[in-house]
């Protein structure tokens, strides 16, 4: 018989989802904890499989301390075994939360950091735990060096808290070609929020992510594993939609937009119909909070973002579904439409020369004015580079790099804008 296994991580319970405007209760990570006690209690699931950082570190304790509880003590009474290990959030207050001896159901995994393998018989199939739990807030080491576990026929899933090729982390580094050093079938993992398919062949590596999106950053489905085991070589995962949450970028063509009240309209349209097309994973959604990313043409990009300057404040939809809609950003990619540019480039003004090194760009022609313009751009992209200000941020942010292809972009986005205004102004005098 197969074993069902309800497996996620990284709750941090006693945050709320950022980027809300509401103030709703079920934002608080602890009501995601709440739900997906339930589901593993409703819907016949034989294990709970939590891989760290169930509590948050900044000062949650006692706001975590209280839903845990009630929630292992409903799994307890339940008969459903844990299998947990602790990430660099939780190192030191997990085990006080979940103590071993007053749950017998749980199983906590790698204390000191040291690596434990049990074993678990449910439905007549034995089915062997790996884990590691943080010792410290802090490892350099890959904790996966110190694994020793002989070959069985059981099948056999390793619970780790890491992160993934990163050789300077601070968080249990590890690499994916370390997971194929041992004989583990399935590896579920903690401490990155967006879930992720590292492997989807054995050994199967996953990252389940947070069960409720936290931020902006982490769009998509989120939600709790469903892993079924039938047998070593037959292993099924699946993810379950069940954030409150859900973080999404739409982007319009607004091209053929010839005023506000079509822009508007074609906005209300594209959410309707995102919203439609992702019915069946935005079951358990609350709150859908939507980035518009606008691109095109368009002869007066000035207009658009005016039309398009309220949105943020004015853009709330409650739909019979129980979905609200609200817009946290508007970004923009539009280009000017600029018509008659060969005409334009003959004229000895500035719009003639910005028309011409627009030609140039497009044509992969050089003059004068666009050399020296990818010289100036390249140099101070240099300079910002090796600032000492800057460099302290490299690991977050993207690096430009400063060759001619993007240097050439870069002009060609600016020179549009600067003859578009130019011609705007040109045509109200």
């Amino acid at each position: 018989m197969s074993v069902k296994i309800l497996a996620t991580g990284d709750l941090h319970i006693g945050k709320r989802s950022s980027g809300l405007t509401n103030d709703a209760d079920e934002m608080a990570t602890k009501h995601t904890w709440g739900r997906i006690v339930d589901m593993v209690i409703n819907n016949d699931f034989n294990i709970l499989v939590l891989t760290g950082d169930i509590v948050d570190r900044d000062n949650r304790y006692f706001e975590a301390i209280g839903p845990l509880q009630s929630g292992f003590s409903r799994l307890k009474e339940a008969g459903i075994p844990i299998f947990m290990v602790a990430g660099n959030h939780d190192y030191d207050v997990l085990r006080q939360v979940a103590d071993p001896t007053k749950y017998e159901n749980i199983r906590f995994l790698g204390i000191n950091g040291k690596w434990d393998i049990k074993t678990i018989s449910v439905n007549g199939q034995t089915i062997r735990f790996a884990g590691w739990s943080f010792p410290a807030q802090h490892v350099v080491t890959n904790p996966l060096q110190e694994l020793d576990i002989d070959i069985s026929e059981e099948p056999t899933i390793g619970l780790l808290h890491s992160d993934l090729e990163s050789n300077n982390s601070h968080y249990a580094p590890v690499r994916t070609e370390n997971f194929l050093e041992h004989p583990v079938d399935a590896w579920i993992l903690g401490h990155i929020h967006k879930p992720q398919i590292i492997r989807d062949t054995p050994p199967i590596v996953r990252y389940p992510g947070s069960p409720q999106a936290l931020s902006p950053k982490e769009q998509g489905i989120h939600g709790p594993l469903q892993i079924i085991v039938e047998s070593k070589n037959n292993i099924h995962i699946e993810q379950i939609p069940l954030s409150p949450v859900r973080y999404e970028t739409i982007s319009i063509d607004i091209s053929e937009a010839k005023s506000e009240e079509i822009l508007r309209k074609w906005v209300v349209d594209k959410t309707l119909q995102y919203k439609e097309n992702n019915r069946t994973n935005l079951l358990e959604t609350r709150f859908l909070i939507l980035d518009i990313l606008l691109i095109g043409q368009h002869p007066n990009v000035g207009n658009v973002e005016a039309w398009m300057s309220t949105i943020q404040d004015t853009f709330n939809y409650d739909y019979e579904e129980g979905i609200n809609i609200t817009v946290r950003k508007v970004d923009y990619d539009i280009m000017p439409t600029i018509e008659h540019l060969s005409d334009l480039a003959k004229e000895s003004s500035p719009a003639g020369l910005l028309a011409e090194t627009i030609l140039a760009i497009q044509n992969g022609q050089s003059t004068p004015l666009l050399n020296q313009l990818i010289k100036k751009w390249k140099n101070s992209v240099e300079r910002i580079n090796n600032s000492p200000t800057y460099h302290r941020l490299k690991t977050n942010h993207r690096i430009v790099k400063p060759d001619d292809h993007t240097a050439k972009r870069e002009i060609l986005t600016q020179c549009r804008r600067l003859l578009a205004e130019l011609l705007i102004q040109k045509s109200e005098k």
